[in-house]
């Protein structure tokens, strides 16, 4: 039998383990490139960007997008 410490993470479903893995990747692209002053901070921030757009995956939140793209097809704006 095993056990588990109070910190351990349990991962349960596949594409939760995958977007937290992508989002791992992106938060390092973050790090690697914060500090480096050749490295244009909108690169930075499209990593930001990738970071939450997986961690959102799996949360459940409502991106940009997705808001915009409701209020176009709900709404008769510039019609």
């Amino acid at each position: 039998m095993s056990s588990t410490d109070e910190d351990d993470v349990l991962i349960t479903a596949a594409r939760h383990a995958d977007a937290l893995r992508l989002a791992g990747e992106a938060i390092r692209e973050v790090l690697a490139t914060l500090g480096d002053p050749y490295i244009p901070t909108d690169l930075v921030a499209h990593h930001l960007r990738q970071t939450i757009h997986h961690l959102s995956s799996i949360t459940g939140a409502i991106t940009t997008p997705q808001i915009l793209n409701n209020i176009f097809t709900s709404f008769c704006i510039g019609k």
